[in-house]
């Protein structure tokens, strides 16, 4: 399901401003809770495994889909691969790699945006607006709740967090099914009714080191020629598609 590996690419960039002023004091203890995960992941480069699995929430012990895939984290520098989407991201640029396509999209990166990765996350607080946020902690979980107004298509996120390591352990999002599903199974595969939610959920493993030779740098994957990127060899069946002008 091409739409819902898109959709987790997405999920994964959140992860590595204006708040809403329904909720400003609830949107900034979030943002105040993230910062302190993204502080623990900067402290040195850390790689891990992730595995994704989408249900619906009419039958949430039956598993529609599943994918595995890997994260990995250093300063500003970021990478996953999901299924056979690869994204990297450091200070100057985001490529996507999409496999299946042979489609490289490359895009420049704000510096500002580059040094403060929570302000994609503001930025999406600003467009799906809360309804509310608590946490709770249960033993060695410490779980934190986000509702979103029902119009955004979304209904809540659970944040699980180990309370003794401060690591993620899972990421839970309840959101309308209608925004996973590709356009021809509405027409005729998998039946979406209006209305209907699904769930997806990305557990981690436990975080690792991570030797970042090589892997955050653009020259792997483009160069750039008379101002004009152009692929390298290992990857001269890609088209590039250009997200940004003056790369």
């Amino acid at each position: 399901m091409k739409k819902l590996t898109y959709i987790l690419t997405i999920i994964c960039l959140l992860c590595s401003g204006t708040l809403p002023a329904q909720d400003k004091k609830a949107a900034g203890a979030l943002v105040d809770e993230l910062q302190r995960l993204q502080a623990l992941y900067n402290r040195q480069p850390l790689t891990f495994d992730i595995k994704y699995t989408y249900t619906s929430e009419k039958a949430p012990d039956k598993v529609l889909e599943e994918m595995n895939g890997r994260m990995a984290m250093a300063g500003d520098n970021f990478y996953s691969v999901i299924d056979s989407t690869e994204t990297i991201v450091n200070r100057r640029y985001r490529i996507i790699l999409f496999r299946e396509d042979r489609l490289m999209y490359i895009a420049s990166m704000d510096t500002a945006r580059a040094a403060d990765p929570m302000a994609q996350l503001r930025e999406v607080l600003e467009r799906v607006p809360m309804a509310g946020y608590d946490v709770r902690e249960d033993g060695n979980v410490r779980t934190l709740r986000v509702a979103f107004n029902p119009e955004t298509g979304y209904r809540e996120m659970l944040l699980k967090v180990d309370a003794q390591t401060g690591y993620m352990q899972s990421v839970r999002y309840v959101v309308q099914s209608s925004m996973l599903a590709e356009p021809d199974e509405n027409a005729g595969g998998r039946n979406v009714a209006p209305g209907e939610y699904s769930i997806v959920t990305m557990q981690f493993g436990p975080p690792r080191s991570l030797d970042t030779t090589g892997l955050f740098d653009t020259h792997t994957y483009f160069t750039i020629v008379d101002q004009e990127p152009r692929v390298q060899p290992a990857y001269r069946d890609f088209k590039i598609f250009a997200g940004s002008p003056n790369l």
